[in-house]
């Protein structure tokens, strides 16, 4: 438990620097759209499905990296307040665990879940969209989705967090900077804009609702459930 105490400490004081302003930049709209986020796949949490991004062709994503001990976990709650609202819309929010800030997402793919119902946020909590298998974000080992995502969305925060707190080599200035960074996916699947941390779901409602309002595809809504 001092362990885990320790994590939400350390996260707590790495969000302080970021400043009393949260910040969002457009994406790059004049690259040709030769990929788009349908071209990837990734395990399900579980390990035991593959998700394919292109079941989603049509929604409007909101994609985040997670982690379980720091002191933004509470951002659970309104990502889930945020697919509530607007889940009838073909709107669909996707979490990535990520180990690679503060190691603040330390246990195996089948004790996150735990972690989040138990620990943080706790109350048996339930994430009301769906998890994927732990990645990394930046660095040797991303994962493509996430090299995709930083080529087409420069990074809303100019500095890094201290070297002592990242897990991953070799840095790049787009690289995601801490847990729960945002990408705000369009119904061609083109990359549209990206939050640092602090830009809490709520204050990103009239992006969202602008974005589904530019088209009224009305593809069946996919299904998943958390083991």
């Amino acid at each position: 438990m001092l362990a885990l105490l320790e994590l939400v400490v350390v996260c707590a004081s790495v969000a302080a620097l970021s400043g009393p302003q949260p910040r969002k930049v457009d994406c790059d709209q004049r690259q040709a759209a030769t990929k788009s986020v349908y071209d990837f796949h990734i395990s399900e949490l579980s390990g035991q499905r593959i998700m394919n991004l292109s079941q989603y062709r049509g929604h409007v994503l909101l994609l985040v990296n997670v982690a379980t001990y720091c002191r933004l976990t509470y951002t659970y709650k309104e990502l889930n307040a945020v697919q509530e609202k607007f889940g009838t819309m073909n709107f669909t929010v996707i979490g990535f665990p990520c180990n690679q800030f503060g190691k603040q997402e330390p246990g195996k793919n089948l004790e996150i879940l735990n972690g989040i119902r138990y620990v943080r946020p706790g109350n048996n909590f339930t994430p009301k969209f769906p998890l994927t298998k732990k990645i990394a974000v930046n660095g040797i080992l991303e994962h493509p989705l996430y090299t995709y995502l930083k080529r087409r969305c420069p990074s809303p925060v100019s500095r890094f967090q201290p070297k002592d707190l990242l897990f991953y080599t070799p840095q790049d200035s787009n690289d995601v900077r801490w847990n729960f960074e945002k990408f705000l996916i369009g119904r061609n699947g083109i990359p549209l804009r990206r939050y640092e941390p602090d830009f809490l779901p709520l204050t990103m409602v009239r992006d969202i609702e602008e974005v589904i309002g530019r088209g009224n595809v009305a593809p069946k809504q996919p299904q998943f459930r958390h083991e």
